[in-house]
Formats: C-alpha cells, sequence, structure tokens
C-alpha cells in the first residue's frame, strides 16, 4: 500500500510494494511520460496491397514493432518486434478516451499473442501503468497520459502512412485515423 498525496488528501495506491507505506509528494508525481515504438521491417507482410487490407490484416500483422513506457525513473519494455503498432495505437486511444471520463478507474490491454498485459490505474489525476511482465511501476498524471497517448497514435499513424502512401485509400485505416488522430 502506498498514500499517495494528492490535493491536500491521501490516497491509496496499490503496487507491488509488499504492504510499505509511503506518504509521496504531488510534485514527486507530476512528470512526463513517453509512450515509444520502434519499427520491426523484417515483419511486415510482403505483396499485399494497401489499399485493401481488412481490420484483421492491421490488428494482427502489420506495421509491427516493440513498445515502451517510459516514466521518469522507470521504463516498461516490451521489445518483442510483433506488436501490431496501428491496433496498439488505436486500443490505446480508447483506453486514453475511457479513462479521462472516470476519476476512477481501471483499463487493462491484453497482447493478442501472449497472457501479458498493461493495466492502467486511474485515481483522480493519477495514473498508474503496470505490467505483467515487470515489477516496476510508471506513475503519471492523467493529463501527462493523455498528452502521451495523443502523441505517441499520431506518430504511428503519419510513420505508417509516410511509408505506405497509399495507406489512406484503405477504408478501415481511413476511418481509424480520422477516429484516433483527428477525433
Amino acid at each position: 500500500q502506498i498514500n499517495v498525496s494528492i490535493e491536500g488528501g491521501y490516497h491509496p495506491i496499490r503496487g507491488r510494494q509488499n504492504g510499505l507505506s509511503i506518504l509521496v509528494d504531488r510534485a514527486q508525481l507530476i512528470m512526463t511520460i513517453n509512450i515509444d515504438y520502434q519499427l520491426s521491417l523484417g515483419f511486415q507482410p510482403e505483396n499485399l496491397d494497401i489499399t485493401t487490407m481488412d481490420e484483421s490484416d492491421f490488428r494482427y500483422g502489420f506495421f509491427t514493432g516493440s513498445v515502451r513506457f517510459c516514466g521518469r525513473d522507470v521504463t516498461l519494455r516490451f521489445d518483442w518486434g510483433w506488436i501490431p503498432l496501428i491496433d496498439f495505437a488505436i486500443c490505446l486511444s480508447d483506453i486514453g478516451r475511457n479513462l479521462s471520463e472516470t476519476e476512477t478507474g481501471i483499463e487493462e490491454f491484453t497482447f493478442t499473442e501472449s497472457d501479458d498485459t498493461i493495466s492502467f490505474k486511474r485515481f483522480n489525476d493519477l495514473l498508474q501503468i503496470e505490467a505483467s511482465t515487470s515489477d516496476q511501476i510508471v506513475y503519471t498524471t492523467s493529463s501527462e497520459f493523455q498528452n502521451a497517448v495523443v502523441n505517441f497514435c499520431n506518430r504511428v499513424f503519419l510513420d505508417a502512412m509516410s511509408r505506405y502512401p497509399d495507406l489512406r485509400k484503405d477504408k478501415w485505416f481511413g476511418k481509424n485515423y480520422e477516429t484516433v488522430v483527428n477525433p
């Protein structure tokens, strides 16, 4: 149990600290988070008509790579090279939108090719990000997380379009581009 000071009050946050109780100053929690990716070009399907791909092509095998959540002193790494980055960006955008609509909530992302998960827990303005693959926890504010999600989604979609200019002609991609990047 960690007791975190938020706007003059204390809010309990469960972590993997074995019952240790710590009072954390709010100023220590306000930090920038960066969500980054690295593209794995070796996994891209060959001879695929970019303009006629369907949802399963985007969700399972196109534009794959690795993802990192970088906090002030902690980085959660998913350096597998097979994460479908467009699908991940869409899911992350949904998670960010859902968490922005509540004061307290939990959202979870489960990777398609494994049972590994990323949990996003919001307590007022504080956001805690945990992975089933790590004992580390990234803390940030809800607004910093929202900014990082928008930045990540923009970079993924724009990178995909710069590498595959005909991608905008694909109906599924175009619909999601408008929803995620230009809501």
